[in-house]
């Protein structure tokens, strides 16, 4: 019987310490990472050969993590064309404000229920202390991922994998949408958003979650609405408001496009 030399597709990477890691997931989480930080512009087109080439892996793991993005609302696939960064539009952020504040309450509330150590709470008071840091040292960067793990980190309290991978592609697509916020304006909001960081993890201490669910709601949506009124007064007033809901639309194949 003829064995097929799995050595020339392969589909693991070996780690230092001797585990080993599937090149999808590192596929993913490298393209992931470009997305959200804006490396990769919305509207780009993601041709899978490149990629294989730039993060030297094969071409499955790759189309594995395109798909996986597309299922986070990342990434858009266009019959004819291939895969695109999709551009957030109005409608996407609404809706992944929707998702997100009701799974990040549903699980506060399971949380509520089961019981949680407050060993817990120290990875996010710290999550508090690197937002504050990063605020003084004007590092945007550094405010955007420490706000993104806090919210990770809310939503493990419920201990639910299943949760976790529901509320995945809101949580990255907000991390894609603060990119696009001003540095200042980013900055500004860091403060607000770290001293009502602080009074969530206050009331589930004092295991008040009722109180700690309203916090939490009410920041989202102050987010929302203040990145809102940022738009409509950029110089292109509520024009952009305007643009932003049909941006998202599908990518129409142009010859470009179309070539190989």
């Amino acid at each position: 019987m003829m064995h097929r030399d799995m050595s020339r597709t392969p589909t693991l990477r070996r780690e230092p310490g001797g585990g080993y890691q599937r090149l999808s997931d590192l596929a993913y989480s490298k393209l992931r990472y470009a997305i959200s930080e804006g490396q990769i512009a919305a509207g780009s087109r993601l041709v899978e050969l490149e990629l294989c080439k730039t993060l030297k892996v094969g071409r499955t793991p790759i189309h594995d993590a395109l798909l996986r993005l597309a299922g986070d609302g990342l990434v858009e696939s266009v019959p004819g064309a291939g895969f695109f960064v999709r551009h957030l539009t109005l409608e996407d952020i609404m809706m992944a404000y929707e998702i997100r504040v009701s799974l990040e309450s549903l699980a506060l509330r399971i949380a509520g229920q089961h019981g949680f150590s407050d060993v817990k709470l120290i990875e996010l008071d710290r999550q508090c202390d690197l937002m504050d840091q990063a605020t003084r040292e004007g590092d945007v960067r550094g405010v955007a991922q420490a706000d993104f793990h806090f919210h990770q980190l809310l939503i493990a309290l419920a201990g639910s994998s299943q949760l976790e991978n529901a509320i995945r592609g809101s949580h990255l697509q907000f991390l894609t949408w603060s990119r696009s916020m001003s540095s200042q304006h980013y900055l500004d909001e860091s403060r607000r958003l770290g001293a009502e960081h602080r009074a969530i993890v206050h009331q589930l201490r004092a295991r008040n979650i009722a109180e700690a669910e309203r916090l939490l709601a009410s920041q989202v949506r102050h987010s929302v609405d203040r990145r809102m009124r940022e738009i409509e007064s950029s110089p292109q007033g509520g024009s952009m408001v305007r643009n932003l809901k049909i941006m998202g639309d599908l990518l129409q194949p142009d010859a470009s496009h179309a070539r190989p």
